[in-house]
């Protein structure tokens, strides 16, 4: 198997290319690495990437961190599955019940802090700090659904995992990954960096590509082992070599999979995924922070894997290192390129709708085709999938989602099954008239689990100002959908930020849910 640049071009956005961001990208065949290396780590400075740049490497920090957990269990310094609140006595309520493993796996239904954040009038351009986080998850009474039952990303799981292992063994987190993982396998360009402040040697600038211009991208929330680690090209192949011999049997623990309370299996185990592509295994963690993409992934049936770092927000680590194994096992013969034909008819039916929206979950989507490719814009992000069916699509890389089914598109709706079995059913929705609609969201709403406040103005045809005790977000875009259900929406950020609300009890509150905070209650204030 060989590699060039040639084979990675192809894959790249239209505004990258030798004098912009770029990436790190390492081959693996066995212990074998082919490395390939393209654009600037500085833009400023015309400095080039080499395999020895240091890039953050965002949640592939996670399965560092649920290794060491894991560690300590097998020590009997931690019980994986003795509460959380047994070692974070301010957690309470169901919070408090959750187990370590339950959070390391994602099934503790515990909602994220970065989302909780931005509800709260946060981003992640804004000071965040680790106390204030910890503060805003500690307030929190409900969880997004019952623990161990289904499956949803949380970065708060890790944070609170971060917080549990340092109190337990007295110890900062950077040391006990220094002195157990990175030390022993020579990663002398890996670090634990919970700051923007710190001064990193070799360090990539990360950039948010504007589409006529690139700009730094903005990073000011402290962060723990939900994401904290730096990295390097170099350092990633020796940590994929250490993975691959588990020579203490970690990895394999961490790697199995999660049972839900119905019976149905996950694709994550502590801290990876372990969803299949092209029908074969495959483990890793996939990275995002502003300016910064990564991904490590084993294809553990063929002993082949792939590492890809990036610096620009528009470079997706996940679809280089899916497009390239993916060729690599069409050509050896160990996958077969799929190219089914798509049913017309309903294809043409979900494509017309306005939105598809479920109005009790508030979960929604806009679809569009481009040739065999479905583009799905969902909570302001915009993903494209080959089609994979008739008129399905089963998602080959990680989601909350393991199928879309839009068989039944003609009589109005389509079918999302999600991680744990259950079915989402989104009926097709035309928007209501913007101006009438929006007169019913307008006023002061308070949050207590976030000590926030949302108000919502009939102005410029619909905004929204969030604000709490630490954060001041400023404007958000308001989009009626009906004439109970609207969209927030802000893309002045390194990406976009959406929710969706729902008035209820008759008005006189609102329900917002995002695609990691479900269900979180604003009281209307009296006028």
């Amino acid at each position: 198997m060989m590699i060039d640049r040639a084979d990675i071009a192809p894959l790249l956005p239209n505004s990258l290319g030798e004098e912009t961001p770029g990436y790190a990208f390492a081959l693996m065949v066995a212990d074998e690495a082919q490395i390939v290396c393209q654009g600037l780590a500085s833009l400023g400075h015309n400095v080039e990437i080499t395999s020895d740049t240091a890039f953050r490497i965002a949640s592939v920090t996670k399965h560092f961190l649920a290794l060491t957990a894991q560690m300590l269990h097998n020590k009997g310094v931690v019980d994986l599955d003795a509460p959380l609140g047994s070692h974070l006595e301010e957690l309470t309520g169901v919070q408090a019940a959750v187990t370590m493993r339950q959070a390391l796996n994602n099934s503790s239904g515990i909602r994220d802090h970065l989302e909780l954040a931005m509800m709260a009038g946060g981003a992640l351009d804004q000071p965040i700090s680790r106390a204030q986080s910890y503060e805003l998850i500690c307030r929190q009474q409900a969880t997004n659904f019952e623990a161990g039952s289904s499956y949803l990303y949380s970065n708060a799981n890790f944070f609170l995992v971060t917080e549990a292992v340092e109190r337990v063994t007295g110890r900062n987190l950077g040391d006990l990954l220094n002195e157990n993982f990175f030390e022993p396998n020579e990663m002398t360009g890996t670090s634990y960096e919970p700051l923007h402040l710190s001064v990193i040697s070799n360090m990539a600038t990360g950039y948010v590509d504007r589409t006529d211009h690139f700009e730094k991208a903005p990073f000011l929330t402290e962060l723990t082992g939900d994401g904290a680690m730096v990295s390097t090209l170099s350092d990633l192949v020796r940590w994929y070599r250490y993975l691959r011999a588990d020579p203490d049997g970690l990895f394999a623990q961490i790697s199995e999979i999660t049972t839900f309370t119905n019976g149905e299996t996950a694709h994550y185990g502590l801290g990876i995924f372990t969803r299949p592509f092209m029908g074969s295994p495959v483990r890793g963690h996939q990275g995002l922070w502003p300016g910064y993409r990564a991904d490590l992934a084993m294809f553990d049936a063929l002993d082949i894997g792939a590492i890809c770092l990036t610096n620009v927000n528009t470079l997706d680590p996940t679809t280089l290192t899916r497009s390239v194994i993916g060729k690599q096992m069409v050509q050896s013969g160990s996958a077969r390129l799929e190219q089914p034909k798509p049913d017309a008819d309903a294809l043409a039916a979900m494509v017309e709708a306005d939105i598809f929206l479920n109005t009790d979950t508030l979960e929604h989507f806009k679809f569009s085709v481009d040739q065999n490719e479905l583009i799905m814009e969902i909570s302001g992000w915009t993903f494209r999938h080959p089609i994979t069916g008739a008129s399905e699509i089963v998602f080959k890389v990680p989601s909350d989602y393991l199928k879309l089914d839009w068989s039944e598109a003609a009589e109005g709706r389509v079918i999302l099954t999600k991680i744990n079995g259950d079915k989402v059913v989104l009926e097709k929705t035309t928007f209501v008239d913007q101006d009438e609609a929006l007169k019913n969201f307008v006023g002061t709403y308070r949050c207590d689990e976030l000590n926030s406040a949302m108000e919502i103005r009939n102005e410029s045809g619909g905004m929204a100002t969030l604000r709490s005790a630490f954060a001041h977000s400023g404007d958000w875009i308001v989009t009626p959908i009906t004439d109970e259900i609207f969209t927030l929406a802000q893309n002045s950020g390194p990406w976009p930020r959406q929710v969706t609300g729902k008035l209820v009890e008759g008005g006189r509150s609102v329900m917002l849910s995002g695609p990691r905070v479900k269900n979180m209650k604003f009281m209307a204030e009296a006028s």
